[in-house]
Formats: C-alpha cells, sequence, structure tokens
C-alpha cells in the first residue's frame, strides 16, 4: 500500500469501485483494515463477469495518508459499511457481503 505524506489525495487503486450487474443482485466487497480497494478489483471483477453489481468501498481514512488514517475509528467504518448497505437494499433484492479480514468482520 503507498501512502502520500501530507497530502489527502487517492491513488487510482484506492478509489472506490462500481460496477453495475445484469443478474438483479448486488455484492459489497469490502477490503480489510489498512488496506484498499484496489486489494479486491480482481474479486469485484469476476463477481461482475457472473452478472452481480458489484460495490467495492474505501472506508473512511484509507488508502490517502496516516493522519487521515489516524483521525478515523471503527465506528466511522462501520457507519460508511452500513450506509453502503442501505443505498444498495434500496435498488436489490439481493445484497451480500465479502470483507477480506477486517472487511469480514464489518460484513457481519
Amino acid at each position: 500500500m503507498k501512502f502520500v505524506r501530507n497530502s489527502t489525495k487517492a491513488v487510482k487503486s484506492s478509489l472506490p469501485l462500481y460496477l453495475e450487474g445484469s443478474n438483479g443482485r448486488a455484492v459489497i466487497v469490502q477490503h480489510g483494515y489498512n488496506g484498499y480497494p484496489g486489494e479486491m478489483y480482481g474479486l469485484a471483477k469476476r463477481l461482475n463477469d457472473e452478472g452481480y453489481t458489484v460495490v467495492v468501498p474505501r472506508l473512511p481514512g484509507h488508502a490517502t495518508n496516516a493522519a487521515d488514517f489516524r483521525r478515523t475509528n471503527w465506528k466511522q467504518w462501520l457507519n460508511h459499511f452500513r450506509q453502503e448497505y442501505i443505498n444498495l437494499s434500496g435498488r436489490f433484492d439481493s445484497v451480500s457481503l465479502v470483507g477480506l479480514s477486517m472487511g469480514g468482520l464489518l460484513s457481519l
């Protein structure tokens, strides 16, 4: 993972990803603690190839710099993840949750 010192500019692989699907079902794929969305792009692409709409969010404070990371906490991460779920559940009958490490914990 690459942090940019004294900047909140995010590198391309750290940007959230949204892939529209065709089967009417959605999946949130969540990176882990101190991770970034790019770690999950391969899985997201594979799920999208199967027809799922896939969202790979970037948790607050992740993938910018250490200062941003220190200003956030688990409550902000959980609320962000929950909001992603609420947004998708309003559009899809089925929303599955997948996560790596802490992303798995958020999914539970």
